[in-house]
């Protein structure tokens, strides 16, 4: 299996949000929500538009501090992290404000909603664009912050694997050949999983090598069940 980072349609809706937050005028709100169901690849769509287009890129932890939280970001906007709260957030609102760039905080269900508040102050001050990355129950837990809510100018969610974009998946990452049968196959069993697709084919593709096919059929995919 080829590594090659494929542009399927959950892809297009995080760049089509990211370009709009970055290039909205000023005085517009920044905040951009991307949600959907574990395995469907926001975290590393996150982390492939950030490296390209130089942004920087922050996973949420349940045990985070607004100070905790801080020293991450200004770990990542190449900032040594100050002692007292109060130095640390004015060294990063003025990084920002200097060198504007899009800040993506993943997993966003997990930290005390007061990081999230935080996060709202930055943003006011700094009007630096931002984008939350999520996965179900977020809406419902975002909704309990009024004033953070309303300043999400767009919020897009990630959809499960279609035929379409699983078929451009294995044309761009497989060695070998994949029928529409199989891909139907693999649509069944996954769910449309992005992450479940990926190893089903993966050994799938393993399988086919291992009994020199010169392609992945129906009897290389796990039973049903």
């Amino acid at each position: 299996m080829r590594n090659v980072f494929v542009t399927t349609s959950n892809v297009k809706v995080f760049v089509d949000v990211c370009r709009a937050l970055e290039t909205r005028e000023a005085g517009v709100p920044g905040l951009g929500l991307v949600h959907g169901k574990r395995g469907l690849g926001k975290t590393r769509t996150a982390l492939w538009y950030v490296a390209k287009n130089g942004g920087i890129y922050v996973r949420a932890k349940k045990a985070w501090t607004p100070h905790w939280m801080l020293e991450e970001v200004a770990v990542e906007l190449g900032i040594a992290p100050r002692r007292t709260f109060r130095e640390l957030f004015s060294e990063v609102a003025a990084a920002l404000v200097e060198n504007p760039r899009l800040i993506v905080i993943d997993e966003v269900n997990l930290p005390e909603l007061r990081c999230l508040e935080t996060l709202r102050d930055v943003h006011d001050i700094t009007e630096a664009p931002m984008v939350f990355l999520g996965h179900e129950g977020v809406l419902m837990r975002l909704k309990r912050l009024a004033p953070l809510f309303d300043r999400f100018l767009y919020i897009a969610e990630f959809k499960d694997l279609g035929a379409q974009d699983l078929r451009l998946f294995c044309e761009q990452c497989l060695e070998l050949p994949v029928g529409d049968e199989v891909l139907e196959r693999v649509l069944k069993l996954t769910g449309g999983n992005f992450r479940k697709c990926v190893v089903v084919l993966k050994g799938a593709e393993v399988r086919a090598r291992a009994k020199k096919a010169q392609e992945i059929s129906p009897e290389h995919l796990p039973r049903e069940g």
